[in-house]
């Protein structure tokens, strides 16, 4: 059975940042995941989490300018001394918060360098990060992102996320696996999944369209997680959708068939 996350920067917003933690465990979910921790200090970061009593289970190496409306770092030629500091920040909030995964955001294709060069830098950093973190057990996530709503994206399509994955040549470099991102730009959800999964490290979801709870769009997600689990996959799969009511516990009547096995 699938074991499922809540990403506490879309679940859980009614409350403040910390206080998500606990409300996701006390909604059942054992595990919870960020885009990024570091808005807070890794002193109450580490805290929080233990009183709560729940695992992290991966977040975002620092991104840059990526959030700010910029390309970001690990697809920029030329700001790879950055991405360096970046990895050394994410090594530490990992390690301290026992966290065994770290995404490496692409970011968007700059303009001054073609995007061959781009996708060569950022399989270099990708190489980088994964042997910088591989003695500390922690392993490198890469993620596609759909165009349609990101346009210009380093990275749209499950087939690019899994080529960079295989240039980095790094056997803790794996596939996030976005089933939103991936409906939109691909579809064929399952057969995919089934293709790919020995590259899979993490699976995160919502509905579509909408980006929204399961259950309120096009996507038949008991269908799903029913398939995830004759896969065999034994990640995580992180809830990562905008909750179409005030509070997120009344969103997860899809999580209620799961919920006294997690």
């Amino acid at each position: 059975m699938p074991r499922f996350s809540a990403n506490i920067d879309f679940l859980f917003r009614e409350h403040p940042f910390l206080d998500r933690l606990k409300a996701a465990r006390q909604a059942g979910f054992a595990g919870v995941e960020m885009p990024s921790p570091y808005g807070v200090s890794l002193d109450e970061m580490d805290a929080a989490r233990r009183a709560a009593g729940v695992e992290i289970i991966e977040f975002n190496i620092p991104t840059g300018d990526l959030m700010s409306g910029g390309y970001g770092l690990a697809g920029v030629p030329g700001r790879e001394k950055e991405f360096e500091a970046a990895v050394e920040i994410g090594r530490e909030w990992a390690l301290r918060l026992d966290c065994r995964r770290l995404n490496v955001l692409a970011g968007f294709q700059v303009p001054w360098a073609s995007r061959d060069d781009a996708l060569a830098t950022y399989v270099r950093n990708l190489a980088y990060a994964a042997d910088r973190l591989a003695a500390d057990g922690i392993g490198v996530l890469v993620e596609a992102c759909n165009r349609r709503e990101r346009p210009g994206y380093l990275l749209g399509t499950s087939n690019e996320a899994l080529n960079a994955v295989q240039r980095s040549g790094r056997v803790n470099v794996k596939v996030e696996h976005d089933l939103y991102h991936l409906q939109i730009a691909e579809g064929d959800l399952i057969d995919r999944m089934g293709k790919v999964l020995d590259f899979i490290g993490h699976i995160q979801f919502a509905d579509a369209p909408g980006r929204h709870e399961p259950g309120t769009g096009e996507l038949n997600y008991p269908g799903i997680f029913a398939a995830i689990d004759r896969l065999g996959f034994d990640g995580w799969c992180g809830a990562e959708y905008h909750p179409t009511t005030a509070r997120t516990e009344d969103s997860l009547g899809w999580f209620a068939p799961y919920r006294q096995q997690q």
